[in-house]
This record gives structure tokens, C-alpha cells and sequence, in this order.
């Protein structure tokens, strides 16, 4: 989640802060309301753009694991890894 930083251009990324706003299923008519998105890959497609540490991947390996996908599904859904896995094999097979 980008936040503006008083009046100047920085950007500070607050980890944190992103999944307290996930958490809230209230709905923001002026927010970006990506938690469906989010919802749908938890529960349905489990569309996980990962680059593990060990593979050939072209971006920035090791910074974006599996295992922080599962965790954001668990803290904003509760919904732990072994269920979003069978969620995702339900929907594709």
C-alpha cells in the first residue's frame, strides 16, 4: 500500500498497513477495493505471481515467495495454505 508522506512525492510501503486495510470488508467507494480480487485467488484461481530464489525467473528472486501469498490469504480471510490449495484444485479440475 503506497501512502503519501505529508506534502512532498515520497512513497512509503507499509506492509502493515495493507493487510489491516484487506482485513476490513467494508467497502470504499474511493479505495482501489482489490480485496475481491484477492478474495477470488484465495478461494478460486490462486493466480500467484511468485520468482522463487532458485529458478531462472527474469525478476527480482526470492523477494516474493509463495508462502506470503498463503499468509495474506490467512490474515485477511483466514483461510490457511492446505485450504486455499484444495480451493484452487476444486476450481481447475
Amino acid at each position: 500500500r503506497k501512502q503519501q508522506q505529508g506534502d512532498n512525492n515520497c512513497m512509503r510501503i507499509d506492509w502493515n498497513q495493507t493487510l489491516v486495510e484487506l482485513s476490513n470488508a467494508t467497502i470504499n467507494p474511493d479505495g482501489d477495493n482489490w480485496r475481491s480480487w484477492l478474495w477470488q485467488t484465495c478461494t478460486e484461481f490462486g493466480y500467484y505471481q511468485t520468482c522463487p530464489a532458485e529458478s531462472d525467473c527474469p525478476f527480482g528472486r526470492g523477494y516474493h515467495t509463495i508462502d506470503m501469498d498463503y499468509n495474506l490469504c490467512h490474515v485477511v480471510f483466514s483461510l490457511n495454505a492446505r485450504k486455499v490449495v484444495n480451493n484452487i484444485q476444486a476450481t481447475t479440475t
